[in-house]
């Protein structure tokens, strides 16, 4: 009886693998004396990486017959899927003759690498041998770094943090196919704060590549914000609708922050509308007023929301507000002035007061016009503007029952713009103009106590005898600030500020805050010349001046001005 024995070995070389074939046959080896060979080349069929998307691999192999019989090929067997195809798709190779066998890979998914084998036929013999054939299937893929979510925690209003978002292309194999194109679209919510060079908004990404797009986030305000910004990734660098990535990157990413409050940041405090507002004063950190044109007069309980005080009257435009309670009896003042019927000429000041609910009119007179109001006590407020009568009162005295009229400047039509004080027989008052322009009471007459170097308009001034010292500061156009110690003036003037300050206010441990044109605020300190602070603002606020400024304390002040503006350095700024 006949044994037929067939050996398969494959050789892997650089180039090349053999097959021998040994046939003993029973006990008559010498019959089949030689040996038989078939040759593939490459020996095994590695394909380069396909990617989704249009791109394919190709590969080629020789099949040499080295046998005497007929060898044949007519389909693929193992993990092999339908989109690798191969030419000739079946065929017959005759002994001693060579055919090229084309493959070509065209994945429609994912395919992690694999094997498969073209299986040869001997003369009937099925699964004689057969050829590897290797392949997988990749994809453009888009990573994102740190992911769809950037979070900027918090950042100082006013400065600006910066984060890196990180696209990768994920794909190694360095082929035009396995490039892709991102775009960022369709902002939507807090995103002129989070910002990019418009430069790096598109862009291409090659093989093994990445792109870093910076992103800032400058809040202006307070509090949280949030952008969100789509994001497209489509296959290739350009073209016409080009589809998108099979891995594409997250279709939207968010931005978010959190503005929180600087070393001395003021804070947006509005009640909104458009009012000019002129004056304010608290009796309290709770209790604190705000006055302006038409009338207004608003209360806030130190929260930053506003009611309005009262009954008020919507005919004038009220210039300053002073108050004052002894735990029992309560007391709010407010001055300014009628503005003329159409065709007719000059105000007519007015003084109202209040209780804490309705506010009656006091006093209307066509001789006088108001611009500030100052008092120790609820028996003793003063009430100083302009004069137009012959002997020329610019100041009214409320003693408890009745206004007297009081003329502080010899002067003519002199008007007297701030006034403030320590107490009843410490009053002190400031005119717009650069002579004659500041005046201290002390129980007797008003006493001139202009200094040569005093030649600016000044519009506010503030006495207190302060823990541990007595200061006085009067303020006006052109940065001007004049400070007296109890002893001695002197010029505290800020070099290279031309700013007019309308308001000025000191507490009680000797912070000193000066406000003015153009929103600027300065901060200082009583006893340490030189030493003024410009404050930073919110960005987003109207165009417009500071009129006037008061606090409870050192880390709670509030500033007020023309368009609605009230700003506020609040506890902790």
């Amino acid at each position: 009886m006949r044994t037929l024995v067939f050996k398969t070995m494959l050789l892997l070389g650089i180039c090349s693998s053999v097959v021998y074939l040994n046939c003993l046959c029973g006990d008559r080896p010498d019959e089949f004396s030689d040996w038989r060979v078939v040759i593939f080349s490459p020996g095994q069929l590695a394909l380069d990486t396909a990617f989704l998307g249009g791109h394919h691999a190709e590969g080629e192999v020789e099949l040499v017959n080295g046998l005497s019989g007929t060898i044949s090929f007519d389909s693929l067997s193992g993990n092999c899927p339908e989109e690798i195809s191969w030419q000739p798709r079946s065929g017959t190779i005759a002994g001693k003759e060579s055919l090229d066998l084309a493959f070509r890979f065209d994945p429609v998914e994912p395919q992690d690498p694999a094997t498969c084998r073209l299986n040869l036929y001997l003369e009937g013999v099925r699964g004689f041998s057969a050829l590897e054939i290797t392949f997988a299937a990749g994809e453009a893929a888009c990573a994102l770094s740190p992911g769809p979510e950037v979070d900027f925690a918090a950042v100082e209003v006013g400065s600006q943090g910066s984060r890196t978002l990180t696209l990768r292309n994920t794909t190694a194999d360095p082929i035009a196919a396995n490039q892709f194109r991102y775009e960022f679209g369709d902002p939507s919510g807090d995103c002129h704060l989070f910002t990019m060079d418009p430069a790096d908004s598109v862009g291409v990404i090659g093989p093994g590549g990445s792109k870093g797009i910076e992103v800032r986030f400058s809040p202006s305000a307070l509090g949280a914000s949030e952008c969100r910004r789509s994001l497209t990734s489509l296959q290739g660098s350009a073209g016409t609708n080009p589809p998108p990535l099979f891995r594409s990157c997250p279709g939207e990413i968010v931005f978010r922050g959190v503005g929180t409050p600087p070393p001395n940041y003021w804070s947006t405090c509005p009640p909104g509308g458009t009012t000019d507002w002129h004056g304010i004063y608290g009796l309290s950190k709770s209790e604190v007023y705000v006055a302006g044109d038409g009338g207004r007069v608003i209360v806030s309980g130190g929260d930053c929301q506003w009611l309005a005080s009262g009954t008020v009257f919507a005919d004038v435009n009220l210039r300053d507000i002073w108050g004052h309670t002894d735990g029992t009896k309560k007391a709010l003042w407010s001055a300014g002035n009628i503005p003329p019927e159409p065709g007719l000429y000059g105000e007519t000041g007015a003084i109202l007061k209040s209780d804490g609910g309705f506010w009656n009119k006091v006093d209307e007179d066509g001789l006088h016009t108001y611009a500030a109001v100052w008092g120790s006590g609820l028996d003793d407020v003063y009430f100083a503007g302009a004069g137009v009568a012959t002997d020329f009162p610019n100041v009214k005295h409320w003693d408890g029952s009745s206004l007297t009229k009081i003329r502080i400047s010899d002067m003519g039509m002199s008007k007297v713009t701030g006034l403030s004080g320590t107490g009843s027989n410490d009053v002190w008052a400031v005119l717009e103009q650069n002579f004659n322009s500041v005046y201290r009471f002390q129980g007797g007459q008003w006493e001139d106590q202009t200094q040569p170097f005093m030649t600016q308009t000044l519009h506010d001034v503030w006495a207190i005898q302060g823990t541990g010292f007595y200061a006085v500061y009067a303020v006006g156009d052109a940065g001007a600030i004049y400070r007296y110690d109890g002893d001695t003036w002197s010029d505290e003037s800020i070099p290279g500020e031309f700013s007019n300050f309308y308001g000025v206010w000191v507490s009680a441990t000797g912070q000193v805050f000066v406000v003015g044109g153009d929103q600027v605020i300065y901060r200082g300190q009583v006893n340490e010349a030189g030493s003024w602070t410009l404050q930073s603002m919110p960005t987003d606020l109207p165009p417009g001046d500071l009129l006037d400024v008061w606090g409870s304390s050192d880390d709670d002040v509030y500033a007020v001005g023309t368009e609605g503006v009230i700003v506020r350095l609040e506890p902790g700024g």
